[in-house]
């Protein structure tokens, strides 16, 4: 991925509904959190998830690889890429982190 090849060491996690978020979100407490989402518009958990780690870690990025038309809770950073092909991913690393 783009964020594997910037950071080679960087932790990438997969969350699911069922995900322990509390766990999730105490292993990344010292980092930069960037949560990956596509459709949550149609996946009412992932929006749901979304909110709460947002009311968690305000400080989160949201990047949506779908297509526009979400934004998740304030006060989050949202990104939309329009897509989740490999050039989306190499310009949003290199917009976030450049």
């Amino acid at each position: 991925t783009a964020v594997h090849r910037r950071w080679p060491g960087v932790t990438l996690r997969c969350l699911t509904e069922a995900v322990d978020l509390d766990a999730e979100l105490a292993a990344a407490a010292d980092r930069p959190l960037w949560v990956v989402v596509r459709d949550p518009h149609r996946h009412h958990w992932m929006g749901e998830l979304v909110a709460a780690i947002i009311r968690r870690r305000p400080d989160v990025v949201v990047i949506d690889t779908g297509w526009p038309g979400w934004s998740p809770p304030e006060p989050a950073v949202h990104v939309v890429t329009h897509g989740a092909s490999w050039a989306s991913g190499e310009a949003v690393v290199r917009l976030l982190a450049p």
